[in-house]
């Protein structure tokens, strides 16, 4: 069986992964286990990079390490290679997966907490690929922590983020009012993306888009309804 195998991959692989495949075996099942863990959570809040995304870069970045290891201890390659040179690339070769997922558009920036995850199972791949397996699960359970659980505690302590979208109707084309409106927006604290004045039938409509928790927004709510110039206010909440 043995020689069967050595015939089917070849001498030379043979001879330089002898004595490895049960290291390497049990380095792709950890990958697969720390990369699953952290895209598991991923994928049950829909965002970009999700199981299968994290379970690759994890495996790859393992790949590369482990190879850079053992291209390093094999007696072909008698100049002593270096184990963290292919290891480096990894760094910045994730990095386009991370830029990619990264986006800015109406004023807000979102995906660097998945462009920020896929680096650091990068990491972690890195890290089981030299050899450290206690070290990779522990950051594996630091960052599913910081995921899962912190994401709770700043949504409890902060409120989650909303986007709305709100108009609100005049009686009348008064300056003084208007400006109120707009001040309360200006110096509410929000994460403010548009805020405009038109125009129609003789009167002020304001639209304004902005990110802000429930609270927060019910709060700019209780001020706009005491301007004694307000209509009617409108909010689309996504």
């Amino acid at each position: 069986m043995q020689d069967f195998i050595q015939l089917l991959i070849g001498q030379s692989e043979w001879n330089s992964f002898r004595g490895y495949w049960l290291t390497v075996g049990f380095k792709v099942c950890l990958s697969i286990l720390c990369g699953g863990l952290i895209g598991l959570e991923r994928e049950l809040k829909h965002k970009p990079a999700g199981l299968r995304t994290n379970i690759l870069i994890c495996l790859g970045a393992t790949l590369f390490t482990s190879l850079s290891v053992i291209i390093s201890e094999d007696s072909i390659f008698s100049g002593g290679a270096d184990p963290a040179r292919i290891a480096a690339q990894v760094v910045s070769g994730v990095g386009f997966l991370g830029g990619g997922m990264i986006m800015q558009g109406a004023g807000a920036v979102t995906g660097l907490t998945s462009a920020a995850t896929v680096w650091v199972v990068a990491a972690i791949g890195v890290c089981i690929g030299m050899g450290y397996p206690i070290m990779a699960s522990i950051f594996t359970a630091t960052v599913i922590f910081t995921l899962y659980f912190l994401s709770k505690v700043d949504n409890k302590l902060l409120g989650k983020l909303h986007s709305y979208e709100t108009w609100i109707h005049l009686k009348t084309m008064d300056p003084a009012a208007r400006a109120e409106i707009m001040d309360t927006f200006q110096h509410g604290d929000l994460e403010l993306t548009r805020l405009s004045v038109d125009e129609k039938d003789e009167r002020y409509q304001i639209l304004a888009r902005y990110y802000a928790s429930e609270s927060r927004h019910l709060r700019i709510q209780a001020a706009l309804w005491s301007v004694s110039n307000v209509d009617r206010i409108d909010v689309k909440v996504s």
